[in-house]
This record gives structure tokens, C-alpha cells and sequence, in this order.
């Protein structure tokens, strides 16, 4: 069996994302604004979240941060509605 992947089942999937995560807590100004914040989060998407299917790391992989890199601090992102935690320089 071939699957296809078209761009129309990709939008489908970004939609789904997108209701689940964000829609019920953001005011859209704009279309701007709209713009702004979907590019905001799907650079979260991508960058900082847990994905299950990879073994709850991010599709763009991060070095793993040792303790004697500093204290841990969280980093907001998407305009504060989710977080990252880093390590701060000591």
C-alpha cells in the first residue's frame, strides 16, 4: 500500500495541532498577528516539543545540558503560553 503525502493532509494535521494547543487560549488581532503567532509556534513545535512518536524529543534535536552548566531556567515561548527549560551560563 502507498500512502500519499500531499500538502492538503499536512495543513490537516498543522490544523489539529493548532486546535488542540493554542486556539483556546489566544485572541487573534489580525491577520498579522495571526501570522506572527503561528510562526511562533511552529518554531516551538519543532524546536521544543516532546514528541511521542520520537521518544519525546523535538523533530530538531538538542544537546543535552550537564548540571554543571548553571541553573535551570524556563524560557517562555509562544508568548508565555508554553515553556523550555534551559540551563543558564554559570
Amino acid at each position: 500500500m502507498k500512502f500519499l503525502h500531499d500538502s492538503r493532509s499536512v495543513a490537516v494535521a498543522y490544523t489539529k495541532v493548532w486546535n488542540v494547543h493554542v486556539r483556546s487560549c489566544v485572541i487573534v488581532l489580525s491577520e498579522q498577528h495571526l501570522y506572527r503567532i503561528l510562526k511562533l509556534y511552529f518554531a516551538y513545535y519543532h524546536r521544543s516539543r516532546p514528541h511521542l512518536s520520537l521518544g519525546k524529543d523535538p523533530p530538531v534535536p538538542r544537546a543535552v545540558q550537564a548540571p554543571e552548566m548553571g541553573k535551570i531556567a524556563e524560557m517562555p515561548e509562544v508568548g508565555g503560553l508554553h515553556h523550555r527549560d534551559e540551563r543558564l551560563a554559570a
